[in-house]
Formats: structure tokens, sequence, C-alpha cells
């Protein structure tokens, strides 16, 4: 057989794991199980099923919330991983032509990169299965601030690489582990195993990996990129322009939808019916790493859409298996991406809103101005933001009212003024308001940040120093900004932070927190927030324990270059 030429293959290759290469979830609902029946619960089949592909914590969370199973998230996944990992140990069992392809892909020295939610612990006994070199990277579900279905997984495997992600192919066995490639932009397999996986853009379904090769991975994946258009499910075969006759089919395929005015109360006064059939433009998708909001999320309001836009709706709440309420109503809270669309036509400070990787909408014109500098900046360093969102979808006989709420801090916090630490670091949650001290010693550092109008978002980094004193010494958080020592926090708060800085410090991570710098140039003043309740701090080290990132505010593990977006 002659060899193929470099360039019919892959960038690279990125694998999921349990399903993937080899059948694990049923040790992962046997683990489950027996959990939940130690605590005296019982635990279905389809509740374990619901749970496949998702992040551990996730799980857990789920876990707790609908067994008498009791216990931190952070508690209850060591549990089950603990159970797990003895399975693999005693066992692998590998799926139809997983370690084939792997090899296959060796020795035409495509790399490989594993991307699971699974923790390292459970990795690296898949790993020393294999031979050496077999994934040149290791993305684990602790390794990452969001796992499955966000896309950091696998824009992290990515960046890693130093690979673009359109050029890279991704196998999953889930809906859910297929939300994250595709979200990331990378063309997906799909070998269906557990539970089904719909057909979507930008994925191609296969029946098992022992019907592919090397060879054949990347015009494969291509099909599903570049496969034949999909009808709108709204129209009839003909495209009959606002057919009304009836039909069968669910409410939200259907063709007529009432679009209310995001920006008034009186629904039925500003509302308005159109069909779907223009077209919807096809607007670029958020590429590079995701930026969280450096503020509270205090804006909650709805976006603009178009009214071919609701067939985008129904594809985001079909991926997400959202379930009718009593009402016949549906919704869904996703994660939205604020991207810049200047090609907009008459509009040149468009900013488009994405959920789940889908384009819903815009922000209305007034909004968008307010927000356009910020969003921009995020791209400039090579990122997106990113926030939350709360679709709902009501019907209305033959006819579908449709609410898409964005979540956003208020315009000028979206970013902080200053940039991030060059070590990789991590960013205490949110909290409560908490008082510097001294900072009158740092008016120099500090002026540049006051502004008569309103106070400044930044970030600062928190270190441990000693206070020494002639019969004792005090352990205390100083403040820096910008490598500038700008005050501290009293003893008391202090005494709250300590074991978070020593643990983040021990595995070579900065600690960093979101402030404000207020007052005046000659009395400036610095106020923290930062999250001091001890559990939810104990699950956030738990979830960020071998991860940080530097370049983002949730981003934890280091990364290589930003991706290549060119060609």
């Amino acid at each position: 057989m002659p060899v193929a030429r470099r360039s019919s293959l892959p960038a690279a290759v990125l694998w999921d794991m349990d399903g993937t290469i080899i059948d694990t979830e049923p040790y992962w609902m046997a683990a489950e199980r027996a959990l939940v029946e130690e605590a005296g619960g019982t635990w279905s089949h389809e509740q374990a099923l619901a749970l496949v592909g998702n992040p551990l914590l996730v799980s857990a969370q789920t876990i707790i919330d609908q067994t008498p199973v009791t216990g931190t998230a952070a508690a209850v996944v060591d549990l089950i991983q603990g159970r797990v990992e003895s399975l693999m140990k005693e066992r692998l069992p590998w799926r139809p032509g997983a370690r084939e392809l792997l090899a296959d892909l060796r020795s035409r020295g495509v790399p490989c990169a594993l991307v699971t939610m699974s923790y390292d612990v459970l990795a690296r006994v898949l790993i020393a299965a294999l031979p050496e070199g077999t994934f040149a990277h290791v993305i684990t579900g602790d390794q990452v601030a969001r796992g499955k279905p966000h896309p950091e997984p696998y824009l992290t495997a990515t960046s890693r690489l130093r690979a673009d992600p359109r050029r890279c192919v991704a196998i999953e066995d889930s809906p859910t582990g297929v939300a994250s490639a595709v979200a990331a932009g990378v063309p997906t397999i799909g070998v269906p195993h557990i539970v089904p996986i719909e057909p979507r853009p930008g994925l191609k379904l296969v029946r098992t990996l022992a019907e592919l090769s090397a060879d054949q991975l990347w015009p494969v994946a291509m099909e599903g990129v570049s496969g034949p258009p999909v009808l709108n499910p709204a129209h009839g075969s003909e495209g009959t322009r606002g057919s009304r006759r009836k039909d069968d089919r669910p409410w939200w395929k259907r063709a007529w939808a009432v679009i209310t005015n995001p920006f008034t109360d009186d629904d039925d006064a500003q509302s308005q019916s159109r069909d779907l059939l223009p077209q919807r433009r096809s607007v670029p998708p958020p590429l590079g790493r995701p930026l969280e909001p450096w503020g509270r999320l205090e804006r909650h309001f709805q976006i603009r859409w178009d009214a071919a836009d609701l067939e985008a709706v129904s594809e985001v709440l079909r991926r997400a298996g959202v379930s009718e309420h009593a009402d016949g109503s549906k919704v869904y809270s996703g994660l939205a991406a604020l991207v810049r669309d200047p090609a907009r036509p008459k509009d040149k400070k468009a900013i488009a809103v994405f959920v789940d990787g889908t384009h819903l909408g815009y922000l209305d014109r007034k909004r968008a101005r307010a927000y356009f500098e910020e969003v921009t900046e995020a791209t400039e360093q090579g990122g997106y933001v990113e926030s939350t969102a709360t679709v709902r979808v009501t019907p209305q006989d033959k006819r579908v009212k449709l609410r898409i709420h964005l979540d956003l801090p208020k315009p000028g916090e979206l970013l902080p003024r200053n940039s991030a630490p060059t070590e990789p670091y991590a960013i205490v949650p949110l909290g409560r308001r908490v008082q510097v001290i001294g900072e009158e010693a740092s008016r120099e550092a500090l002026q540049a940040f006051v502004t008569r109008s309103k106070q400044t978002p930044v970030l600062v980094t928190l270190r441990t120093v000693v206070e020494k004193k002639p019969r004792s010494q005090t352990r205390l958080v100083e403040v820096e900004l910008d490598g500038e020592v700008v005050g501290q926090l009293s003893r008391a708060q202090s005494s709250r932070l300590l074991r978070v800085l020593d643990r983040l410090n021990a595995q070579g991570f900065l600690a960093v927190a979101r402030a404000w710098v207020g007052g005046t140039p000659n009395a400036p003043q610095v106020t923290l927030d930062i999250n001091r309740d001890d559990a939810h701090l104990h699950d956030w080290l738990a979830l960020h324990r071998r991860s940080a990132r530097s370049g983002s505010l949730h981003e934890i593990v280091p990364s290589a270059d930003p991706i290549s977006q060119d060609g």
C-alpha cells in the first residue's frame, strides 16, 4: 500500500478516554451505585447515564443532590475515583480499534493528546498500559477550570500542541464531549457507545474505530464539517413561505415565532410574527481563550435576535437534552461568548452572542457600544469574553415566545485595568469586600489607578509575609499591584486566607484576587473582593489543586503560544 502524504493526516488527534479508548463507563456506574447503596439510597441506570461525560465535581454534586450521600463534592469524587482506579488496575477493557489506531498514528508521526474529564490518577493507569510517547500531552479534569461541554479542555490541548484546532481531529463517545470539541472548533468523530449522539455540524458519526486508519481520520472528520447542508426543518422540502398546514413536529421546530422586544416589559404591545425563511448569516465563532468577566454578574438583560435564530436555539436545546416543563416551555442555562462582528451590515460595532458555541443573537446597539472597547480588548488579548446566559422558549399555539437573557457586569468591569502576573496563578473566588490597610504608604504606585469618577478594577497578587515583633511573629497577607506592595490584610482577615495561599504556593501557583482602587491620589484605597467561606474555598482548592494558567482570569494551566488563526 502506498504511503499517504503527510498533508492527508491531521495536525494532531485529541482523544477522550472513558468510553472511547477504554470501556470504563460501567466501572463508573458500578462505583456510583455502590456508594449510593452504602448510604441507604438507590441509583438507577438512567441516573448514571445522565452523568456520562460530565466533569467529576458536577457528577458528584448531582449524586449528593439526588441521594442520601453526604459530604463535599470533592470527597465524593475521591471515593468513586478510588473504586474505579482499583477496577482499572485489575483490567483495562479496550474499545475496538482504539489501541490499533493509536499505534498507527504514532507510526505516522501524528501527535496525540488525551483530553479526559477523569483525573490525573486514572489517566496514569491508561498511560502506563500504552507504549511510551503515545500521548504528547495529557489534559485531565483536575487541570482545567471548566470541564466538558465547555471548550476549555480542547483549547488547552491544541494550545499545548501548538496546533490550529481546525486542523486537528477529536474522537469522542458522548454528547458532552462532542459539544466540547465542536465548540473549540475541532472537527470531531463520534463513536457512540453508552449514550446516543445526535448528528450536528462539525461531527461525523462512525460505528467503531476498528473501521478507521490514520489515513482515513482526516477525510472522515471533514465529512462532518463540509457535509451536505441540512434543510431548515421548519419548512417543507419545497420551502413554501408561511405554510400553515397541520404540523405534528415538536413546537420548537414549527415555522412561526413571537419575537418580543428585548427592551420593554410590554410583550403584547411589542411582539411581532415572522416566519423562519431568512437564512442566518454565518458569524465567525469565538476563538482563543475564554476570559471570565472581572466583575460581578449584575446586568440581567435580553439580547436582540433575528427570526432565523429560532432554529439555532432549538439546536442548542436539543444538544443539551433539555426537557419540557409542565407548561411546555423549555429553559436552559449555558455559557455565553461575546464576539465582535464588524461585518454585520450597518453596524460596525456589533457584538454577537454565542451560547454553547452557537450564534443566537446580538447585544442591542446601546449596550454593544458600552461594552465594545472591552470586548475588543479581549480579542486583542487572544480571547473572548465569556459569561452565562439563560434561554427560555414558551409555546403559544402555532407561535413561540423566545427570550434570551445574558448576565454581564457593569460596563467598565469586564476586564481589569492592569496585566495579570506572568507566573502561573489562580484567582480566589468572588465573595465579600475586604479592606486593605496601609495603602497610604504606596500612593505613588496607586495614583495611576485612581480616577475621580469611579473605582478602578485591577488584579492583585497575595503573598505571605512574617511580621516580627520583639516577643512574637505573625504571618500576614501582603497585597501587591504590578509588583509593588500596596498594603496588607489585618491579622483576622489574613488568618482566613493563609491556608489558601499555602496550598497554592506549595504547588507553585500565585494567589491572585480581584480588587478595586478608589479614593483620591493623596488618600488611595484598595478593596479586595474575595470569598472567605471555608467550605467554598475547600471545594475550589480541590477543583484547582493541579491547575493554574497565566494570561486569563479563569484559565489556570500554563499554555503555549496562542493558536494560529491563519489559513
